[in-house]
């Protein structure tokens, strides 16, 4: 999504699907996996910030990559998300990794 169509596109889309997604499925927490400076994230904070706004999740995660690049990035993120699918949390976060809260 590194063109402004796409952001555009996602950025009106994403809140709603994200709305019905977490209220079908009971979801009560986001954690974003994507880069800080990233479109991706720009649009996936508008969509969460409503749900937050509106009550409808408790807390919403970004994993930050302190010094991050277009390869550290997605390497770490990768394996935050293996950790998190497989225990259910993050027990412990590298040191070059901050959790911001949105």
């Amino acid at each position: 999504m590194s063109d402004k169509p796409a952001y555009r596109t996602w950025k009106k889309r994403l809140p709603g699907f994200l709305r019905n997604y977490a209220l079908s499925n009971g979801i009560q927490e986001i954690h974003l996996f994507f880069g800080s400076s990233t479109y991706y994230l720009k649009a996936a904070q508008a969509a969460v910030g409503a749900l937050l706004k509106e009550k409808l999740i408790k807390k919403a995660i970004q994993y930050h990559v302190i010094g991050g690049s277009t390869r550290l990035t997605p390497q770490t993120h990768g394996k935050l998300l293996e950790d998190f699918l497989k225990r259910g949390s993050i027990d412990k976060l590298p040191g070059d990794v901050e959790e911001r809260a949105l």
